[in-house]
């Protein structure tokens, strides 16, 4: 894999034991903001067996496709393994029955997978170090953080092919749409700012400055709230993105790199790599200070690992060794964290958080889920809305 993008993360020492004594009993004081975003029509995926889960797998260079179920196989032996381009990381789309899109980091390429046929139907060269994949909601465009390059590659997603590049902040990272397709979030991980993107012009017109090393980004678009995973100040940033300014951060364990929100909004998920954990907050009365809505407190700290070996901060094995991506269900049921250090896909049961399975999976990155239903209105978990024939999808990174 190409050198990490952690390389300006410090060890702030915040373990499991400090967050807990930081954060018990202190209330709304430790309450990241925001309100549901609009929950799904019943479905019954991620929890009964209907759904696909796709994980990008980068050191076995594949996608592995499984059911998004509590009784996961315990191997990978009964799933599908599709093969794409070199250290996939990011993936996302799906939507509609439309493909998907594989960042491939050290090939500098974006594979696309048909999810009917399950395989790579085209390879797109897009830049140097791809990482966070973005699709819009009319999937017209697929926008790629090119790390290596500080640009975002746009793809046409009927001609696949790189429209052009956008000039970002430094070190790019993740990227979300917003519901309405009118603006796109790159986190710049080297600037310490989140960029919005004009979608109509293609270009970059402000930046919001947050916290230390943002990484992956979250949509809450019903309360006009980003969520960004800080890696060099081990937090999450709340930022509201009417004002275009952040509005606070709040306490993560070590090594945070990914966050997901349930459907209804009730819980948010961090990960956190070097402690081994995955941080909930779920929502409680008051405000976040920037309007109105449920806040969030900290509410559990998930140990995937409680034998997790200590790394070094400056090995690159402290940014894979515990959970990195993860994602919700589209029923809110299940979450999946990717265990890297571990080989596993680990289920957590959102009602109690509690660890009930584990699938084995080849050094596991992020996520998709492909969920079959009954045409509808959906929204996915990174707020992208769009009508439907039949699938919804969500994503981690």
């Amino acid at each position: 894999m190409t050198q990490n993008d952690e390389s300006r993360t410090e060890n702030s020492g915040l373990t499991r034991r400090k967050l807990l004594r930081t954060t018990g009993g202190i209330g709304a004081a430790t309450a990241i903001g925001g309100s549901a975003v609009p929950a799904l029509a019943q479905d019954d995926g991620g929890g009964t067996g209907t759904g696909n889960l796709y994980t990008t797998c980068w050191e076995a260079n594949v996608v592995v496709v499984t059911k998004a179920d509590a009784k996961l196989p315990k191997s990978v032996k009964d799933t599908t393994h599709i093969k794409v381009g070199k250290a996939p990381l990011y993936i996302s789309g799906g939507v509609g029955g439309q493909s998907f899109f594989v960042t491939n980091a050290e090939s500098g390429d974006v594979s696309v997978i048909n999810p009917e046929k399950k395989e790579e139907t085209e390879r797109i060269p897009v830049g140097q170090q791809p990482r966070g994949v973005g699709v819009s909601a009319d999937r017209q465009y697929a926008f790629v953080a090119n790390r290596g390059e500080n640009t975002v590659a746009v793809i046409d997603t009927q001609k696949l092919a790189v429209q052009t590049t956008i000039d970002v902040g430094e070190n790019p990272h993740d990227v979300v749409f917003s519901p309405d397709g009118t603006q796109a979030y790159v986190t710049n991980h080297g600037s310490d700012t989140v960029g919005v993107i004009d979608v109509e012009r293609l270009k970059m017109t402000s930046t919001i400055k947050v916290a230390d090393g943002p990484r992956t980004i979250a949509l809450n678009a019903e309360r006009n709230r980003l969520y960004t995973t800080n890696t060099v100040s081990n937090d999450l940033g709340v930022v509201d993105t009417e004002q275009g300014k952040l509005l606070g951060t709040r306490p993560l364990t070590d090594g945070p790199a990914d966050v997901a929100l349930t459907p209804d909004g009730s819980k948010a998920y961090a990960t956190g790599m070097r402690a081994g954990t995955v941080v909930v907050y779920e929502a409680a009365s008051g405000n976040d200070g920037g309007g109105s809505g449920p806040s969030y407190e900290l509410s559990n700290i998930i140990t995937v690992n409680d034998s997790l070996k200590e790394i070094p901060v400056e090995s690159h094995e402290a940014y894979t060794a515990g959970p990195y991506g993860i994602t919700v269900g589209p029923n809110g049921k299940l979450a999946y964290a990717a265990f890297l250090g571990n080989n596993q896909v680990v289920t957590i049961d959102t009602e109690t958080d509690e660890v009930v399975d584990r699938m084995s999976t080849p050094a596991p990155y992020a996520f998709a889920i492909r969920h079959d239903a009954e045409a509808r209105e959906t929204t996915t978990t990174n707020a992208t809305t769009a009508k439907t024939t039949g699938e919804t999808t969500t994503r981690s990174g």
